[in-house]
């Protein structure tokens, strides 16, 4: 008897571990498609240095460490800070997101993307950080704790991903064709 719930109880943990595993890298890329007309307009970002702050390399300390500056919104308009401004005066979601991402990057991680999305929840649009970590996960100013794509796809739908490491910019494909 004893050996029949070790049994049901390995399978249960395996089932869960199959259903909370994180989507792999081209899972992620296999929504989006390369939108090659604003790659100059990123590409300039590129050599743009960026010096960690953040000592503990780990995804989640990287998204607590950035989450605990202030948030302050644009106002009118949307800016793009850069990340020394948004850590001397905060900022609001794109700032959080290349803030974590270039983290990510200047932590070695690599498929660092800032994800553009709507919100279906609140209704606006929203920027996250995603990183590949044994799987795609997301890093954002509204949650707390780092989720994987596949969970966070039930709150966005994206409209694009900009890869940090390449400027290169991918466009979500229409619903129907994912």
């Amino acid at each position: 008897m004893k050996l029949v719930w070790v049994f049901c109880l390995a399978v249960l943990v395996a089932a869960l571990a199959a259903c909370s595993a994180a989507p792999s890298r081209e899972t992620f890329l296999a929504e989006f498609t390369i939108d090659n007309a604003h790659l100059p307009r990123f590409a300039a970002a590129r050599g743009v240095p960026y010096v960690p702050r953040i000592e503990d390399p780990g995804i989640e300390a990287i998204n607590d460490a950035v989450n605990a500056v202030p948030y302050v919104p644009d106002g009118t308009g949307d800016r793009w800070d850069a990340p020394a401004r948004f850590w001397s005066r905060g900022g609001d979601c794109e700032e959080y997101a290349l803030t974590k991402g270039l983290e990510l990057l200047a932590q070695k991680y690599q498929g660092v993307y800032l994800v553009v999305a709507r919100d279906r929840v609140r209704g606006i649009d929203h920027a996250v950080a995603v990183v590949d970590d044994q799987g795609m996960h997301v890093l954002d100013n509204q949650e707390p704790d780092v989720v994987s794509w596949d969970r966070a796809k039930a709150r966005y739908r994206p409209h694009y991903a900009i890869d940090l490491a390449t400027a290169r910019v991918y466009r979500a494909k229409p619903a129907q064709s994912r």
